[in-house]
């Protein structure tokens, strides 16, 4: 564990690492050679390209979890949210992106995949 996590209570490190798990379907060391593929030259501070990065790579991924496995993610982007900069920056910057933009404004980009994840529970009920 590294001595950032170290300073937080167990509750902050299990939502850290929830996320972080999560968003690891976008590391570079992750994804697929296809979902790379399809991620390049996308932008993901566009709105539709961030949608279409979601539907093609998160979604397979996110329903892949099982129904309350899904809802801890939803929780705990909440959660990261409302923590504040100091954890969406923690979260994001343990994640190494695929994709070549930097993510502008990194409380957004969290609560517009928040949105469409939710959009995928639904939709799949």
């Amino acid at each position: 564990m590294g001595e950032i996590m170290k300073k937080f209570d167990f509750k902050t490190r299990n939502e850290i690492t929830i996320l972080t798990g999560f968003l690891s379907a976008l590391d570079e060391e992750i994804i697929s050679d296809s979902g790379y593929t399809f991620i390049e030259g996308k932008n993901i501070n566009n709105e539709s390209d961030l949608r279409s990065i979601s539907d093609v790579i998160l979604k397979p991924w996110f329903l892949e979890y099982k129904p309350g496995n899904r809802n801890k993610v939803i929780h705990s982007i909440d959660f990261i949210v409302n923590g504040g900069e100091k954890l969406i920056n923690i979260v994001l910057c343990d994640v190494s992106f695929a994709f070549n933009d930097e993510i502008e404004d990194k409380q957004h980009f969290l609560r517009k995949v928040k949105s469409v994840l939710e959009e995928y529970v639904i939709d799949n009920e």
